[in-house]
């Protein structure tokens, strides 16, 4: 879901390197003439990784005996004029966060295909595993009562092994043609939600929303981190929030405009048929409320449970093998939280 790229950041006058966007502008632009005592966060040295640089700068208005400006009334005060966009491990907040049209870059198209591909891929293994192990099930209950043979049960198994993979190939294409074109959408709603969280969040907060899990789990592997388990689930949540809410937003338009094509449809069969007495000069308002909310809190819930599936299977392939690993159990757990929808009727999204 995040994906990571650099993004620019301006540099702030005064003594400050970098500022974050939630430091407010007035105080960095009076940095340069405020009056500094060049006090600063000590470096922490090169053992634990931190940027040699200064963490924030303060500026005092001295006030009292000795101030510059010869004011004896007042107490001394001291005002934080901007704070440092840097974290440890020398990497900027918000590194891994895109531009609106980054994911339409050559390099990044692919990315994209490859990964839409394997979850479609994963999605589809998943539903065959589920529907092969309730078919063996059913077979070795006929076997036990006699029903057929073990030979029999074994055959009639390896006729719908091939009979189900020839149809789940044969609706493959249209499946990948379809998330792909989802895929382009919900980035680009991803990308809208990013900029309104960026102007309601902090940016310490923005960093854990647009992170990317995939790079971070190999920065910490090249600096020699074992992230738990805890940890590697909990930084895929964040990361991974904003996506699945502009996934969720998608398929609400979509749902949406089903039931907008299929009133519009109703309302010119009503006024085709309005002097007959048949059913389709009715239209239920209320049955289509109720069916329209039941839908979309159907929707809600099963992103809600991909998502906590999709982070479980992250966190435990962080730990066996960081960055693909992170990869392979994400999608993993997506496909399997759609597989366990499917068994409980909850997975009600239009356009699968």
């Amino acid at each position: 879901m995040s994906t990571a790229a650099g993004s620019s950041r301006p540099t702030n006058k005064g003594p400050v390197n970098s500022g974050g966007d939630d430091c407010p502008k007035s105080d960095v632009n009076d940095a340069a003439e405020a009056p500094t005592n060049g006090s600063v966060v000590p470096d922490k040295g090169a053992s634990d990784g931190w940027q040699q640089s200064p963490a924030f700068s303060l500026a005092s208005n001295h006030f009292g005996p000795g101030a510059p400006n010869g004011r004896n009334d007042e107490p001394s005060t001291r005002r934080v004029l901007a704070c440092s966009a840097v974290v440890g491990r020398g990497r900027s907040l918000c590194a891994d966060r895109r531009g609106a049209f980054d994911h339409l870059a050559p390099t990044q198209l692919v990315k994209g295909i490859v990964r839409v591909t394997v979850q479609q891929g994963a999605t589809i293994f998943s539903s065959y595993m589920s529907d092969q192990l309730k078919e063996d099930m059913a077979r070795d209950e006929k076997v036990q009562n006699g029903e057929m043979t073990s030979r029999e049960a074994d055959e009639e198994a390896a006729e719908w092994s091939e009979r189900e993979w020839a149809k789940r190939f044969e609706v493959l294409p249209t499946k990948l043609i379809t998330a792909y074109m989802k895929y382009h959408a919900t980035t680009l709603i991803m990308r809208l939600y990013e900029h309104l969280a960026s102007r309601n969040v902090s940016t310490s907060e923005l960093d854990k929303l647009t992170l990317d899990p995939f790079s971070s789990a190999k920065r910490r592997q090249k600096q020699g981190e074992t992230p738990t388990f805890m940890e590697s689930t909990r930084e895929s949540w964040n990361a991974n929030l904003i996506a699945y809410l502009a996934d969720y937003s998608l398929h609400q338009i979509i749902l949406a405009a089903g039931y907008y094509v299929y009133v519009r449809d109703r309302q010119r069969k009503m006024h085709t048929n309005r002097d007959s007495n048949s059913e389709d000069s009715e239209l239920h308002t209320g049955s289509l409320a109720l069916s329209f909310m039941k839908k979309s809190t159907l929707l809600g819930i099963s992103r809600f449970v991909c998502l906590s599936f999709a982070s479980i299977g992250g966190g435990i392939g962080n730990i066996f093998y960081p960055g693909w690993g992170y990869m392979f159990g994400f999608n993993m757990g997506d496909g399997f939280g759609a597989t366990v929808l499917d068994e409980f009727d909850l997975n009600d999204t239009p356009l699968q």
